[in-house]
């Protein structure tokens, strides 16, 4: 990541619960079982913390979180951008909050995470999608908020 020969930080959202997640030997095909796990919730903590350890700068980090991701996908500069024109997706954070990844406490269907227990400093305080703050210290805030589908430029 610090050389550039990772470029994009992404994440996984898993929409199942544990029990869809789970391997039985009796199924007989290691891939019925859903793959993924809850890394959208915690990435942005999880990676400030980097930052905030020095591992790397913050420009380093929104780009390869954000501007890197949209020009892969062909979606920058609508995505990944503040310029005129772009959806105003935001993440306002707090870099010296301090919180511990709890798992108990986390909004996706499956919340098991590998960072459990992890201690983070960095923490998002509110998410702005498309100009409408959608959460607030990690709670999801206002009416249901929903994005749209951006198709991939060219």
């Amino acid at each position: 990541l610090l050389d550039g020969t990772i470029d994009v930080i992404g994440t996984d959202h898993s929409p199942h619960t544990p029990e869809e997640k789970q391997y039985d030997n009796r199924m007989g095909d290691i891939w019925k079982p859903q793959s993924g796990w809850a890394g959208v919730e915690y990435n942005v903590p999880v990676m400030l913390t980097q930052v905030a350890q020095g591992r790397m700068t913050i420009n380093h980090y929104v780009k390869v979180q954000s501007e890197n991701p949209a020009k892969a996908w062909s979606l920058w500069p609508r995505k990944g951008n503040l310029d005129v024109g772009a959806d105003a997706d935001v993440t306002i954070v707090d870099l010296d909050k301090h919180g511990v990844v709890d798992q108990t406490k986390g909004h996706s269907k499956n919340p098991n995470t590998p960072f459990h227990g992890f201690h983070v400093q960095g923490l998002p305080i509110y998410t702005i999608v498309r100009g409408q703050v959608v959460a607030k210290d990690g709670e999801l805030v206002g009416q249901n908020p929903r994005g749209v589908f951006v198709r991939r430029q060219g």
